[in-house]
């Protein structure tokens, strides 16, 4: 019988201190990030925070391996402590912090779970055959954390949850490009086993940063996959406020570049610090300081701003 975990008790002091928790674990993770949302008021920032730090729980099972294709004594720990601290009974402030912002912005419980199915869907396989079986693994990973967010990011129309879906799902597949190689060398193969027979990209070689023609036909068939999605998922800031659009901008802008710029030079997935070079960076970081934030194709205009 597995042991009950001990409970906090809930109250302002343990979701105050959840959010410092969150707010310390979101800039471990994607502290390169944070000034995509420095525009927000403070209760959204809070809330992308402890959003932020769910999805790092999440990343980070993807490491684990099951035994026998079962799940793990810690994943389903994390799963039963996110439905308790739904129920009132919490084991951390962390998940107090994450209880109180889906309550204050009213985001939808299930997106939560389905992230941490995607960790678990990863685990039980390790490898993915098809296309088809990797967009599942996208969505459930980079789509429900974009959807889950929109409400915090404010939103002024509802029926968001198609562009916001297919953002997540661009933006984690774009992801999964520029961080290839430090991915393969963990033994994290994303790609479908199905695109490395069709390109014969032989991994091998991949980790050896050996340059290949198959390696441009891989990075060809997922950029012109990913960028569909962007051009659904860029639609995303028609149902946004201004800050919420904002930082939508940014982030599309952002990977939109990014993914750019890995379709231009795939040999440089080799080595991973030149995908997107510090002025490249710093000049969108900029932009979006002036509140000029995104200019790219996939970004309809909407209000007059850039």
């Amino acid at each position: 019988m597995q042991e009950t975990r001990p409970r906090i008790e809930l109250n302002a002091a343990a979701v105050e201190a959840g959010y410092k928790n969150c707010r310390a674990t979101a800039n471990q993770y994607f502290k390169s990030y944070a000034w995509m949302a420095s525009n927000l008021p403070k209760p959204r920032r809070l809330g992308l925070d402890a959003l932020s730090c769910h999805l790092a729980k999440c990343v980070d099972l993807l490491d684990l391996e099951s035994f026998n294709g079962l799940p793990l004594d810690v994943w389903c720990e994390i799963r039963d402590d996110l439905s308790d601290a739904f129920r009132g009974q919490c084991t951390s402030n962390d998940l107090a912090a994450l209880v109180n912002a889906c309550e204050h912005f009213d985001v939808p419980k299930q997106y939560l779970f389905d992230m941490l199915e995607g960790a678990d869907y990863w685990i039980r396989f390790r490898q993915l055959k098809t296309f088809d079986e990797l967009e599942v693994l996208a969505y459930r990973i980079g789509g429900a954390m974009m959807t889950a967010s929109v409400p915090v990011l404010g939103f002024i129309k509802d029926d968001y949850e198609f562009s916001a879906c297919r953002l997540g799902k661009a933006i984690f597949l774009t992801q999964v490009l520029a961080n290839a190689l430090p991915d393969i060398r963990r033994n994290k193969v994303f790609f479908a086993q199905d695109d490395l027979l069709e390109t014969e990209l032989e991994i091998h070689r991949f980790k050896l940063r050996q340059p290949s023609q198959s390696l441009n036909q891989l990075v060809r068939l997922y950029a012109n996959r990913i960028k569909k999605w962007y051009h659904e998922g860029g639609k995303l800031i028609q149902y946004l406020d201004y800050d919420g659009k904002r930082t939508v901008k940014s982030l599309v802008a952002f990977h939109w570049n990014l993914l750019n710029n890995i379709q231009r030079a795939p040999e440089n997935l080799l080595a991973p610090n030149k995908v997107m070079s510090g002025r490249d960076k710093l000049s969108l970081k900029t932009r979006h300081l002036l509140g000029i934030e995104g200019n790219v194709p996939v970004i309809p205009n909407t209000d007059g701003h850039s």
